[in-house]
């Protein structure tokens, strides 16, 4: 959820209806850098001005917001307001704040005033209060008048000085598509199912013949088997009748020409004087 720049002064009318009068209900997250710096004294001397009970926190990275939650947001029922300065743009700090409550009471309301970019798409559309399914309900332009930035105290909300409301419209759309598509299962089942259809069809392994494992059917082999020596042995026979039949043509082959020859010697012997 993001304010634009016309209703910044809203915003801290809202704050200031809301702050708790005797506790200190507003929290201050300083990144440590000089506009950072300059940003908390400005807000430290406005929120004095009006009597507003506040605290100043430092915060140098990730791990100093994981410690801020654990010590000072988580559990605090007296926290209404969180309001980082110069931190919290780049990641949605859902993930970092436990800003919900149970009970149905409002949660805590996070500001974000941070100058760099890019923005966080769940900061800026997706930043509402937990229970909300829809990028219409939790996200979108902060609307209202004077006292209407928010009907009630919880959420993310960024201040716009114009980059979300004129340049990021393509972002809205792709988001609020992305938020709107089906979930997609693990792709666990579907690679099981493609190795088991992948190694249906070839034989087990060697080593999975032992106990527990897969027992190799001999009975195909030796069908095989038996049907290759019958192969075997009919060609076997078929090379001997070949071969019977070819010695056959031999010899009568030469018994041919013996009786040609003897023939002829005959003849020849015949001839002589």
């Amino acid at each position: 959820m993001f304010i634009p720049r016309s209703l910044f002064s809203s915003a801290y009318s809202h704050l200031k209806s809301h702050a708790h009068p005797s506790t200190t209900s507003v929290l201050i997250l300083c990144a440590l850098d000089a506009d950072s710096l300059c940003a908390a004294r400005i807000l430290a001397s406005l929120l004095k001005r009006d009597y507003i009970l506040h605290q100043i926190k430092p915060v140098a990275g990730y791990q100093d917001l994981e410690k801020v939650n654990e010590t000072l947001v988580k559990g605090n029922e007296e926290l209404r307001f969180i309001i980082c300065l110069g931190m919290g743009g780049l990641v949605d700090l859902s993930a970092f704040l436990e800003l919900s409550r149970g009970g149905g009471d409002d949660g805590v309301e996070c500001w974000i005033i941070d100058g760099r970019r890019p923005w966080n798409l769940y900061n800026v559309y997706g930043g509402g209060k937990d229970g909300d399914d829809t990028v219409a309900t939790r996200g979108g332009k902060v609307i209202g008048g004077r006292y209407g930035v928010g009907d009630s105290v919880g959420g993310i909300k960024c201040f716009d000085d114009g980059d979300i409301a004129e340049e990021m419209e393509q972002e809205k759309g792709a988001f609020k598509a992305l938020i709107e598509m089906p979930e997609v299962d693990d792709d666990s089942d579907s690679d099981s199912d493609d190795d088991d259809d992948d190694n249906e069809g070839e034989p087990p392994s060697e080593d999975e013949e032992g106990d527990g494992g897969v027992r190799l059917d001999l009975g195909g082999e030796r069908k095989s088997s038996q049907n290759s020596s019958r192969k075997r042995k009919s060609s076997d026979e078929l090379m001997d009748d070949s071969d019977e039949e070819d010695r056959g043509r031999r010899s009568r082959r030469v018994r041919r020409d013996s009786d040609v020859v003897f023939i002829s010697l005959v003849i020849n012997v015949l001839r002589c004087p």
